[in-house]
């Protein structure tokens, strides 16, 4: 073989190579991302329910219905849940994001719960209009192991929707839309 063609071929190679590692980091770079329909609960326990809704991807998503008087009263009590079961195939730090809306600021949160741990409260801004879509996140990250985990998505006040959660584990990125619900981390 002529000496300008081993050249090239080594060339040829590492640029082979090369295209692949830089392949293999961007889709380890892209992370774990698990999209959960919130209506694909394996259990939901009143005071949480599940609410048709136009404007839900699916056409479905889950609430804690209004109280009246809505967040006070002898009546009011929090209570209910929503439960899933996923299967994590990758170990690491998680971001708990939420495609959610709420009432007003009395009706702006939900308690989130992976597997036996405390509950994290998911409180968010609320907008001008009243059930203004949009991800919000839980700034603490959730540490899992590989394997089939439990999250419960915990009444906190009367008047939130869910739409859809995510747990991922790019910390960095940001949702900005709706996303198609990754069936294959969920456990039935």
């Amino acid at each position: 073989m002529k000496r300008g063609t081993k050249r090239r071929l080594a060339w040829s190679v590492a640029l082979v190579f090369g295209l692949s590692l830089g392949l293999a980091a961007m889709a380890l770079a892209a992370g774990e991302k698990i999209v959960v329909e919130a209506e694909a609960a394996n259990k939901v326990v009143k005071k949480m329910e599940v609410l048709a809704d136009p404007a839900c991807s699916g056409g479905k998503c889950v609430w804690a219905p209004v109280n009246r008087p809505h967040g006070v009263g002898a009546e009011y009590k929090v209570e209910g849940y929503c439960e899933y079961k996923i299967k994590v195939s990758t170990a690491g730090a998680y971001k708990f994001w939420g495609y959610v809306a709420a009432l007003d600021a009395c009706g702006n949160s939900f308690g989130v719960q992976v597997d036996d741990n405390d509950p994290v409260k998911f409180e968010w801004a609320v907008g001008q209009q009243k059930y203004q879509w949009g991800w919000r996140d839980i700034k603490q990250l959730f540490q899992l192991s590989a394997g089939v985990h439990t999250v419960k998505i915990l009444m906190s006040e009367d008047g939130p929707k869910m739409d859809q959660w995510m747990l991922w584990n790019d910390t960095r990125r940001v949702p900005v839309k709706l996303m198609p619900a990754t069936l294959e981390f969920l456990v039935k």
